[in-house]
């Protein structure tokens, strides 16, 4: 098919849209949330599934949990933190991070925020500040 023929193509359907807007209007919507539905579940499906951690060696990492007979699993208390960091010779870092709940404020209204806080330990980098 030579570029003629899909030009002569082109203004053809173009011509066919412009005669029937609703239909126009409702293909160019069918193809925007395609597009942006196939772009967003392919954002997330590569940040969890395909991108790998951003760690040297990600099957060396683990979570240190503590366990009491009354309560659920948990993190570590601080000064328990403290003291594993300090004693720990069996890991290159140790950071904490538990979920904690922000309220962003500023222009407009507030807003609660769900987030995470951590230690000083850099993950990304190779050192701790």
């Amino acid at each position: 098919m030579c570029i003629r023929d899909r030009f002569q193509d082109l203004r053809f359907s173009l011509r066919l849209l412009r005669k029937n807007p609703s239909f126009a209007a409702v293909a160019i919507a069918t193809l925007a949330l395609g597009i942006g539905a196939n772009t967003a579940l392919f954002s997330v499906v590569n940040a969890v599934l395909l991108r790998p951690l951003p760690f040297h060696n990600p099957e060396s990492l683990c979570l240190l949990t503590e366990r009491m007979p009354t309560l659920p699993t948990l993190g570590p208390s601080w000064q328990n933190f403290q003291d594993w960091r300090g004693q720990a010779q069996s890991f290159e870092r140790i950071a904490a991070a538990r979920n904690a709940m922000f309220t962003l404020s500023g222009a407009g209204d507030p807003e609660r925020l769900a987030g995470q806080m951590a230690s000083d330990c850099l993950l990304y980098t190779s050192r701790c500040v």
